[in-house]
């Protein structure tokens, strides 16, 4: 559980880090209404909301993925409402942490 929270934690400070960086984002990325942006990756990708969180600033950063992980999106929405595509890639692997297992299934 400690190194779940640890993982998570990381995690979090490199997205804040990442949302500190947002108004230069804004500048080189697509933006525009949550909503919209969601909507075009989901019926393109179909990428959907796997991981939130909030960085210091306020900023709404989200990963999505699409469910085979063949595509991600990591979407930052920034606290006057502006959502920007940071950035996006393919072949999203997601980390499984023994910790997160439960003891009598672990090899």
């Amino acid at each position: 559980m400690r190194r779940s929270i640890a993982i998570c934690a990381w995690l979090a400070g490199s997205l804040a880090n990442l949302a500190a960086a947002a108004p230069a984002i804004a500048e080189d990325q697509a933006c525009g209404k949550r909503d919209n942006l969601i909507g075009t990756l989901q019926q393109t990708y179909s990428e959907k909301p796997v991981a939130i969180g909030l960085s210091q600033d306020g900023s709404l950063i989200e990963l999505l993925t699409s469910a085979d992980g063949s595509t991600w999106t990591l979407l930052v929405t920034l606290p006057n409402g502006t959502s920007c595509i940071a950035t996006a890639g393919q072949d999203w692997q997601p980390l499984i942490s023994s910790a997160m297992i439960p003891t009598a299934y672990r090899p």
